[in-house]
């Protein structure tokens, strides 16, 4: 189980041998994180109402954590996703071959999402949806 504590009561990971995944949450909205008092502090969300209801609490992903940037690129393959870091990539796997993943949003809904889309998402404070896409591997 990964060491993260900024007052997180629990996290869901499925686990299968060979294989783990992890709903994974978005750092930027995430209390108590030790980069809020750091240079990127103006890109969290403090409380639910400054979020609105269209930003990320949750996805699908490989990892208990992400911190995206919008210059974040796509992995290499969309069966293993990203293994490291805390980017988008980590979110980019193509669990139901639809290229799209679900992401729970800020006012309890869940949305299926497509993969590339994922950067339209407006996941700090501070995100600028890139002007290019990153393509995706089967593109």
């Amino acid at each position: 189980m990964p060491g993260y504590s900024w007052h997180v009561r629990g996290l869901i990971v499925e686990h299968t041998p060979g294989f783990s995944s992890s709903y994974t949450l978005n750092g930027w909205v995430m209390g108590d994180h030790p980069q809020m008092k750091g240079e990127n502090s103006e890109k969290f969300y403090r409380t639910m109402d400054e979020a609105g209801g269209e930003v990320p609490l949750f996805s699908e992903g490989t990892g208990p954590l992400v911190m995206p940037q919008s210059s974040d690129t796509a992995p290499k393959d969309l069966y293993y996703g990203g293994q490291s870091g805390q980017d988008l990539s980590r979110l980019c796997i193509d669990r139901y071959n639809k290229e799209a993943n679900h992401v729970a949003l800020m006012d309890g809904s869940v949305s299926s999402v497509g993969l590339r889309d994922l950067w339209k998402l407006k996941w700090h404070r501070e995100w600028e949806t890139p002007s290019s896409l990153p393509r995706m591997p089967r593109e």
